[in-house]
């Protein structure tokens, strides 16, 4: 029997809490910055990948190179609000010294059908293929998202796929001008995440 971590439900929302908490510094980017000398704006492009094996559920996925995993600490959580299940995410490097909020990517599997997704009107929601299972993927804007000291405008983008016994949500989250950076780590992780066994028991 695998060993399973206890997160909340909802611990896909909780991690925006969490990374505020817990800031890295400024490191080295994973990522080139382009200009476009017609149209002038600069955007970064991914350039470097890592893989990831998770040895507790035993999937893989890759990730941009430099990004750093996110622990939950269970001591932090109040126990009436944990259920069954298990999450991992990693964050970027903070790009400078203005730079308050590691934009991140999170992985979470839970028992049965349960969900940390984030709420949606459904709009923008289509179908995906994720490691041969049909699912689902979806988008959101969070426009006034608190931080310390500052209203942040947040990009969120979602999927997930639901097997017997289990359901696995992928979520990418990052301040809205990192969409170009954001929208291509989130492609990544659909294209490459696997989970080859059956991450829980189903009595």
């Amino acid at each position: 029997m695998r060993h399973v971590w206890l997160f909340p439900v909802f611990v896909a929302c909780s991690v925006v809490a969490l990374i505020a908490a817990n800031l890295s510094t400024a490191d080295d980017h994973n990522s080139a910055i382009v200009s476009d000398p017609l149209t002038g704006p600069t955007v970064e492009i991914l350039t470097d990948l890592d893989s990831w094996y998770d040895p507790d559920l035993g999937f893989s996925l890759a990730i941009p190179a430099g990004w750093k995993p996110i622990v939950i600490d269970e001591t932090e959580l109040q126990l009436d609000e944990l259920e069954p299940g298990y999450s991992i995410g990693f964050e970027s490097p903070l790009r400078d010294a203005d730079d308050h909020f590691a934009d991140y990517i999170m992985i979470e599997i839970l028992p049965g059908v349960q969900s940390g997704e984030f709420e949606t009107d459904g709009s923008h929601r289509r179908s995906v293929v994720i490691d041969g299972v049909k699912g689902w993927r979806d988008e959101l804007l969070l426009q006034e998202h608190a931080l310390v000291d500052q209203t942040l405008e947040l990009i969120v983008r979602q999927a997930s796929i639901r097997q017997l016994g289990y359901t696995v949500g992928l979520y990418a989250v990052a301040e809205s001008d990192q969409e170009s950076l954001i929208d291509d780590v989130f492609e990544i992780m659909l294209r490459t995440f696997r989970l080859p066994e059956m991450p829980f028991s189903v009595s």
